[in-house]
This record gives structure tokens, C-alpha cells and sequence, in this order.
């Protein structure tokens, strides 16, 4: 999904919360690359939400 993102794509989850989580978990891995996770976000839960944004399997982003 992040390359999605770097490569200009639309990104399109179906749901705008996850469209803004998304944006916002790139903008923040795209303003430090070098940092884990841990680093970039801020707390546990984001960390998670983080994680649970990038793995998500590329068909249940495009799903209907």
C-alpha cells in the first residue's frame, strides 16, 4: 500500500477512515524512512494501526 501511495496511485479502501489512516501512516513513514514503527508513531495503538494499514492484504483494500 505505501508504494501505492509513493507511486502516485488512488488509494481506495472503501472506507474513509482507513483512506486517512493510510495517508497519515505514509506521511509519517515518508518524514523519518529510517525509523521503526515504535519510533514514528505515538503510542501502542497507533503502532498497531499502523502495522494493521501496511499489512492488510492488497484484496481487502480494493474489495466491495
Amino acid at each position: 500500500m505505501l508504494g501505492q501511495l509513493s507511486n502516485g496511485e488512488m488509494l481506495r479502501s472503501g472506507d474513509s477512515r482507513r483512506t486517512d489512516r493510510a495517508i497519515a501512516v505514509g506521511a509519517a513513514i515518508a518524514a523519518n524512512p529510517e525509523a521503526s514503527l515504535p519510533n514514528i508513531m505515538s503510542g501502542w495503538n497507533e503502532v498497531r494501526a499502523a502495522n494493521a494499514t501496511i499489512c492488510r492484504r492488497r484484496s481487502d483494500s480494493h474489495s466491495r
